[in-house]
């Protein structure tokens, strides 16, 4: 972003009180008032966290593309501990990860001075934490489960034969059900399921862009959806099909074009102008990204084959460091994703939706 186009987001943002892009975050779900409840999540999530508290070993929350799953369970993340009392909630965003540096994360969770040794020793030493009291429970919630690498699985069944453990997996219905049928055992202790349905109705979609724009000013006192109208929240929920991530992209879109035009009322044509054409050039689709992560989604796009770690950060003339905490967060915003496995290395490529988006640039 230039000078000039740094002056005109810094005047728009000014002119609603917002102190951030309220359309770009840090992390899945940085606070949890950000978080639109279902009309029939009371309902339908009673059973689901019943179902844990009594010690139900596998959970599974299941939903499409964009859905909300990661979201959902970053909720958890917040307040799972507080609901269920004397358990330990560890959430696992990335689960392409080797059993010792699993083991390593989980323990540093829960207790960092038990997080060292071989491979052997950090089993123990997680066995005896779960094992040291009758009433304590570890809860372990892997996001994209699916992407487990095998070697993993077997780790997480034999972990899953303690008896104070328990495991919220979450996917996209197919591939999650692939998934179970590799780990046997989790299939057979599968019992509640929570699927996460695209929003019903423009009210949660209204709800959805008025809490991000609340986070952007840091007041959640009263909802407002300024700049956009209710016509433009309608039209959105449309386009998105009730998808939270892809009316966010449409939402966030229609705001790129409302301040380059110094347009402060966002109205549903404008919403429509957008939808017709959300990616114009490749650049403008990359805007929202740093010049590392732009770097590695352009060579990423030229190599629909994948590239691994070392390749990226050679070929991009970068530290290894770098190239692990962007790679980090382009999956956590489901552009890059784990398409396979080199030994004991991983191929980055990019995620099938993201090569559609930039193909029809």
């Amino acid at each position: 972003m230039n000078e000039y186009e740094e002056k005109v987001k810094k005047d728009y943002f000014s002119k609603f009180g917002w102190k951030r892009d309220p359309f770009i975050l840090r992390g899945v779900l940085p606070h949890p008032s950000l978080y639109v409840r279902r009309k029939d999540d009371h309902q339908r999530l009673g059973p689901f966290i019943e179902a844990l508290k009594e010690g139900q070993s596998v959970s599974l929350v299941v939903g499409p593309v964009g859905s909300g799953k990661s979201t959902l369970l970053k909720l958890f993340d917040y307040e799972l501990e507080r609901v269920l009392g004397n358990c330990r909630v560890v959430f696992i965003e990335q689960p392409g990860f080797t059993q010792e540096q699993f083991m390593k994360l989980v323990l540093s969770r829960i207790n960092s001075g038990m997080a060292n040794g071989d491979k052997v020793s950090l089993y123990e030493n997680l066995k005896n934490w779960v094992n040291g009291s009758r009433d304590r429970r570890l809860i372990l919630m892997i996001d994209e489960a699916p992407e487990i690498p095998e070697e993993t699985g077997r780790l997480i069944r034999n972990l899953s034969d303690m008896e104070n453990i328990s495991f919220i997996l979450s996917g996209v219905p197919d591939k999650i059900a692939k998934s179970m049928e590799k780990m046997q055992p989790l299939l057979d202790r599968k019992g509640s399921e929570y699927e996460v349905k695209p929003f019903e109705s423009p009210e949660l979609t209204w709800e959805l862009i008025a809490r991000r724009i609340c986070y952007a000013k840091g007041d959640f006192s009263e909802l407002d959806i300024r700049p956009f109208t209710d016509e433009a929240i309608e039209k959105i929920h449309e386009m998105s099909g009730g998808s939270p991530r892809e009316a966010l992209r449409i939402a966030h879109d229609a705001l790129r074009r409302a301040m380059v035009s110094k347009n402060y009322e966002i109205d549903e044509q404008l919403v429509a102008e957008s939808g017709r054409s959300v990616i114009v050039t490749e650049g403008e689709i990359l805007r929202e990204f740093s010049e590392v992560q732009r770097k590695i989604i352009t060579l990423l796009r030229n190599k629909p084959e994948g590239l691994l770690i070392r390749e990226i950060y050679e070929s991009l003339g970068i530290t290894h460091n770098t190239a692990k905490t962007s790679l980090k967060r382009l999956r956590n915003k489901g552009v890059v994703r784990v398409c396979r496995r080199k030994g004991r290395a991983y191929i980055y490529c990019l995620s099938e939706e993201w090569r559609r988006r930039l193909m029809k640039g």
